[in-house]
């Protein structure tokens, strides 16, 4: 009787709990998808939480996030790998030119959080180089990080499928020749919260973000 019950629940289309996501990874990316979502499932409410530092993982049903990060007792599976890019403003001086990471020494960078993986990538990269980034903006949402790089105040790191949601018309890729970073992006969820519209939510990410 148990089991008819959790299947007449997990087949239901009248599910209308809110889907509670956490997303450290491809915030721009997700929020696009979440649209695209509800132009199909209009009634789906979302609580979307962009936030690198929250650690309280009880408050959501998903979690976006890289792979192998700890969340005891979660099921995952990965999402997408792309790569990490370093942007800056296409009147940059640096671009068009083929470039080494020591050459980026003397250059103001900017990124989304101490804790975010982009940053980590690129910081590990530039003492490899030799030097230490010299961090001039940190902000806490990718328009405005973007906006930042734009405008020529800095460069900065970011997976290259911003540029799948046309986030970066205004910012343009190094060529930087010894910096081949890869991301893989995993979707982390709840298995007792995984079924009716929490399940087709999970289904419909994982059928919809690819590389073309």
């Amino acid at each position: 009787e148990l089991d008819k019950v959790v299947s007449s629940i997990s087949d239901s289309a009248d599910d209308s709990r809110e889907i509670r996501i956490l997303v450290k990874a491809l915030r721009t990316v997700i929020t696009d998808k979440i649209v695209q979502y509800k132009f199909k499932h209009a009634n789906t409410r979302f609580k979307l939480i962009a936030d690198f530092d929250e650690k309280n993982y009880d408050n959501y049903d998903v979690i976006i996030d890289t792979e192998g990060a700890d969340y005891a007792g979660w099921d995952s599976f990965e999402l997408c790998k792309q790569r990490i890019l370093i942007y800056a403003s296409p009147k940059s001086h640096l671009c068009g030119n083929k470039l080494k990471m020591e050459q980026l020494s003397g250059e103001s960078f900017a990124n989304l959080s101490l804790y975010g993986n982009h940053y980590q990538v690129l910081q590990n990269a530039c003492h490899k180089a030799g030097f230490s980034p010299n961090l001039v903006a940190q902000v806490n949402d990718s328009a405005c990080f973007m906006r930042i790089i734009s405008s020529g105040v800095a460069i900065g790191a970011a997976g290259e499928m911003y540029s799948k949601v046309g986030s970066t018309a205004n910012v343009v890729p190094l060529e930087i020749t010894d910096f081949k970073e890869y991301q893989t992006v995993c979707i982390y969820y709840k298995k007792e919260a995984a079924y009716g519209n929490v399940r087709r939510f999970i289904d419909f990410i994982h059928d919809n973000i690819k590389f073309d």
